[in-house]
């Protein structure tokens, strides 16, 4: 018997059917974790490891970095960070393994060098300067200075380091002083080191670190002045015994030797005999400014304060000011301009206090000019900004009451406008007004800013939606146009309608009077 095409494809769809059960049966294929999922797993164990170290729980913080080590075991971090918490515990040896391969994964960089970076470093001054303590937390600058560790780092690795150099601790107040220390040390070049930043922390995204912020600034004598510049240096995992700050230090000291200024520096150091350019000092301001940042800050701040003074009115304390700040640095083309400026005010208010009164006249009394209103000025520019008020409220008011369509304007906007007196209340408005109110009215008046009427709304005394609004159409004094409110919707009343009223009263009161005289 030969099979049918219907059995045959009864037969294929069956096959399918156990097919497709097998496949749903089969155990899912395991895929392997990626290379990326693997990074990022470990990342996560070694910042959870890092919270237990902080918790002192060093028992969970190796459970996790052992975790983290079977996803990635060629991470350096994990294994150092295993060593120092092995090393916490006492298992030295295991943790001496741990450390063996994180260095060998990571290699930490060589130390500084013991050696002196040239042979003879005479004829250079270097000036180790204070830091700006105010602008920076307490906790991220040097303390103590010229003595702690930041001072003592950089003193120690200069001296090592440039052998024969004048190395001094300097803050001079003004231009002329740092000009005299310069002076007095016949140096041919000089190099000047301010710690900006100094400080060590612990976090759970970066782990223990060291920062070391240095300004530097390499300047030449004779030479118009480079300008300084600012060598930032993170360590991670800081290796040297001690406080990790010097490390840092120590570090970005080493780098500034690299930097160009401090190169040129070095390598003039040996031109004492230089003669400077004609017209020229052996050491100019700028160059002086560079190598001496706090010289510039007083400047800074005795011109803030010196404006300040400007805007209390007090002329002679701001020349004052401005005089002392002349003093640190006469060449200041800033200070120079305030000091002419206040000197030409003071001249002129002068001269005008002579023309005014010069029986009276008194130098003293120059120094201040009160900047403050009297009681007379304030109360007018109060009444000035009042009515500069009122005019606002009448425009917005008016452009409220005048662009309304088919609806009443909001009540907010009528109650912001001026009341207006009732000149004839048994006028059609008024009386209109009164007996759709059901009882007393006040009118409320559009004004334009000259004081020109241009509507009025009629609304219930003590409070209520206006019932009314009439208005001067052709300006001839008398209104002649008025609009009804019904629930807010308006239903204009026009002169035409009016008029046909009253015709029609005055024909109603003569049939009246007619039909009187014939019962």
């Amino acid at each position: 018997m030969r099979p049918t095409v219907s059995g045959c494809l009864l037969a294929l769809f069956g096959v399918a059917l156990l097919a497709a059960s097998a496949e749903a049966q089969r155990p899912p294929r395991y895929e392997p974790p990626t290379d990326v999922q693997r990074a990022r797993f470990a990342q996560q164990r070694l910042h959870d490891a890092r919270a237990f170290v902080k918790q002192e729980r060093l028992e969970a913080a190796e459970r996790a970095l052992l975790r983290g080590l079977g996803a990635s075991p060629e991470d350096a971090q994990l294994h150092g960070l295993l060593a120092r918490v092995l090393a916490e515990q006492g298992r030295d040896q295991q943790a001496g393994i741990h450390r063996g391969r994180a260095e060998k994964l990571a290699p930490p960089p060589p130390p500084v060098p013991s050696a002196p970076l040239i042979e003879s470093a005479a004829g250079l001054l270097v000036v180790l300067v204070p830091p700006n303590v105010p602008n920076e937390p307490p906790e991220r600058v040097a303390e103590g200075w010229p003595s702690g560790i930041a001072a003592q780092t950089l003193e120690r690795r200069l001296r090592l380091r440039l052998p024969g150099a004048a190395i001094v601790h300097a803050d001079p107040q003004t231009v002329a002083e740092a000009r005299a220390l310069l002076a007095a040390r016949k140096a041919a070049s000089a190099l000047s080191y301010r710690v900006e930043r100094a400080y060590c922390n612990d976090t759970i995204k970066d782990g223990p670190f060291a920062v070391a912020w240095l300004r530097v600034a390499g300047e030449t004598r004779g030479e118009t002045g480079t300008g300084p510049d600012s060598r930032r240096d993170v360590i991670l995992n800081p290796r040297d015994p001690g406080d990790c700050r010097a490390e840092a230090l120590a570090r970005g000291l080493e780098r500034s030797f690299r930097h160009p200024v401090v190169r040129h520096a070095l390598s003039e150091r040996a031109n004492p005999d230089r003669t400077p350019a004609a017209g020229t000092r052996l050491w100019s301001n700028a160059a002086i400014r560079s190598l001496f940042p706090a010289i510039g800050e007083r400047i800074q701040i005795a011109l803030v304060r010196g404006r300040e003074q400007i805007a209390a009115g007090r002329l002679a304390d701001a020349d004052e000011t401005f005089r002392a700040a002349a003093e640190i640095d006469p060449e200041d083309a800033i200070v120079r301009t305030y000091l002419g400026e206040i000197e030409a005010t003071l001249a002129m208010a002068r001269e005008l206090e002579l023309r005014h009164d010069p029986v009276r006249f008194r130098e003293e009394d120059l120094g201040v000019l009160d900047p403050r209103y009297s009681a007379a000025q304030r109360a007018a520019t109060e009444a000035r900004l009042d009515e500069a008020r009122r005019e606002r409220e009448d425009l917005l008011a008016a452009q409220a009451a005048l662009g309304e369509a088919e609806r009443l304007s909001s009540h907010a906007a009528l109650a912001a406008l001026r009341l207006g007196e009732i000149h004839d209340p048994d006028a059609f408005g008024p009386r209109t007004a009164r007996q759709r109110s059901g009882g007393e009215i006040e009118a409320r008046v559009v004004y334009t800013p000259d004081g020109h009427e241009i509507a009025r709304y009629y609304l219930p005394t003590g409070g209520g939606a206006a019932v009314l609004r009439e208005e001067d159409v052709d300006d001839d004094g008398r209104s002649d146009r008025w609009i009804a409110y019904h629930d807010g919707v308006r239903s204009e009343i026009t002169r035409r309608a009016l008029q046909l009223l009253a015709g029609w009263r005055t024909g109603r009161a003569r049939r009246d009077r007619h039909r009187s005289r014939w019962p």
